[in-house]
C-alpha cells in the first residue's frame, strides 16, 4: 500500500512539473523586415495583432492565439483592416499556425501552416528583432 501510495506521489509531481514546462506566449512587439513588406507581430495575452505594410499599403490583423504543449502557435483572425491597394488580404476566419522562438532581442518564426495563406509562408517565416510599443 505504502508503494502504491508512494508511486502516486510521484506521479502526480511528474505531472505537475510537465504542466509548468508548458509553452507560453510570447509578449511584446516583434518586426520582420523584407522586400517586399515589414511585418509587426505584436502578442498581448491571448491577443495577437499583426501589422503588414507593403508599400503605401497597410493591413492590420486581429488575431485571437493559444500555444500548445509543443510550442505551436494556433491563431485565428478576427477583423481585418486594410488602407490601400493591399495584395491578397486575408478574410476573417482565417487560421494559421507557427512557432515562433524567442531568444533575448530576436525571435524566429517557423513551420508558418494556412490553407488561405501558404503564399505568405516565404515572407512570414524568418528573423524577427523585437520592438518597443
Amino acid at each position: 500500500m505504502r508503494s502504491l501510495a508512494l508511486f502516486l506521489c510521484v506521479a502526480v509531481a511528474a505531472y505537475a512539473a510537465d504542466e509548468k514546462k508548458a509553452a507560453t506566449l510570447p509578449t511584446g512587439a516583434w518586426t520582420r523586415e523584407t522586400d517586399a513588406a515589414t511585418l509587426r507581430f505584436h502578442f498581448k495575452k491571448d491577443d495577437l495583432a499583426i501589422t503588414a505594410k507593403a508599400g503605401e499599403a497597410t493591413m492590420t490583423l486581429t488575431c485571437t492565439c493559444e500555444i500548445d504543449k509543443e510550442g505551436i502557435i494556433k491563431v485565428k483572425i478576427t477583423e481585418v483592416k486594410v488602407k490601400g491597394d493591399f495584395p491578397e488580404p486575408p478574410k476573417a476566419g482565417t487560421e494559421m499556425s507557427f512557432k515562433f522562438v524567442v531568444d533575448g532581442k530576436t525571435a524566429k518564426l517557423t513551420d508558418f501552416k494556412s490553407k488561405e495563406l501558404e503564399h505568405a509562408k516565404a515572407i512570414v517565416e524568418g528573423e524577427y528583432e523585437s520592438k518597443a510599443d
